[in-house]
C-alpha cells in the first residue's frame, strides 16, 4: 500500500528498501512527537529537489500505511 501511494504521488522509487525504511522512520519520529510538516521537511532534505506537496504525500502514505494512529498530526 505504502509504495503504491508514493508512486501515485508521482515519486519514482529507485531503492525499495530505502523507501520502506524511510516510511517506518516517519512513524518512529511521529511517536517521538514530530508532525507531518517536520517530516516533509526531512524528506525534502533527503531528496533534493523534492516538491513540498510530494514530500507531504510520502509522509501521508507512511502514516496511513504504517502508523494510522498519527493521521491528522
Amino acid at each position: 500500500k505504502y509504495l503504491a501511494q508514493v508512486q501515485q504521488a508521482g515519486v519514482t522509487i529507485t531503492d525499495v528498501q530505502w523507501a520502506i525504511s524511510s516510511g517506518h522512520l516517519v512513524c518512529k519520529d511521529m511517536a517521538r512527537g514530530s508532525n507531518s510538516e517536520s517530516e516533509a521537511a526531512s524528506v525534502m532534505r533527503d531528496i533534493p529537489g523534492m516538491p513540498h506537496f510530494q514530500a507531504l504525500m510520502i509522509v501521508f502514505a507512511a502514516i496511513s500505511s504504517y502508523c494510522p494512529e498519527y493521521l491528522g498530526r
